[in-house]
């Protein structure tokens, strides 16, 4: 019975041999960069799926040279995936450093939109919190979650439309490439992502660009 690993490897040669339409197993390099991809733990799901997306275009544009090897394809396979896991994955913090954590209240709170309505109140909250700087990203990393929350249901339905409109343009690329739970986690966090930007919220995290350098 396969391991787990070589059923990864497999099921991506076996889609790149049906793709490229020629019975030759990946090269020792090919199989580098498909290590790689697990290393990074892209699934092979999303792999094959833009593997197909690769090749569709090409097929699109005419081209008359084969893709012969995954190196061809190993930029956009990462760079899609580096943008899913991003929009997908936990927001990492910054190592603790020697900070002005009220400093760094400060001016969260005052990056604000003062012509958001509920700015004050959460500016006054920001500005409270106290304790460690673990302490206080955990009570901020809650309040940016309230903040979205808030900020998507207070939408005008022009903005609710626009924030609606992106979502789906960019969703539309990744429709196929993950399983329903990771697609809605997706389209949860383009979701609050475009939110945010729509309202130029600041992201409520000791370490984000707004609480200073």
């Amino acid at each position: 019975m396969e391991s787990e690993e070589q059923a990864y490897f497999h099921s991506i040669e076996d889609a790149f041999i049906e793709l490229r339409g020629a019975p030759l197993l990946l090269s020792p390099a090919d199989w580098q960069i498909a290590m790689e991809w697990r290393r990074q733990e892209i699934p092979a799901r999303f792999v094959i799926s833009t593997l197909r997306e690769i090749f569709a275009k090409r097929a699109e544009r005419g081209g008359d040279r084969r893709i012969s090897t995954l190196r061809y394809c190993r930029r956009k396979v990462e760079a899609d995936w580096k943008e899913t896991a991003e929009l997908l994955g936990p927001v990492g913090t910054a190592p603790a450093r020697s900070l002005d954590l009220k400093s760094r209240l400060g001016a969260l709170s005052a990056a604000l939109p003062v012509a958001w309505a509920e700015s004050k109140q959460l500016g006054d909250r920001v500005r409270s919190i106290a304790g460690s700087s673990e302490e206080m990203e955990r009570v901020l990393a809650s309040l940016d979650e309230e903040m979205l929350d808030l900020a998507t249901k207070g939408l005008s339905p022009d903005r609710s439309k626009s924030v609606a409109e992106t979502v789906r343009k960019r969703l539309a690329g990744f429709a196929g490439r993950l399983d329903g739970p990771e697609l809605r986690e997706l389209k949860r966090r383009i979701e609050r992502e475009e939110v945010r930007r729509e309202l130029g919220l600041p992201f409520l995290s000791l370490f984000s660009r707004q609480a200073g350098d």
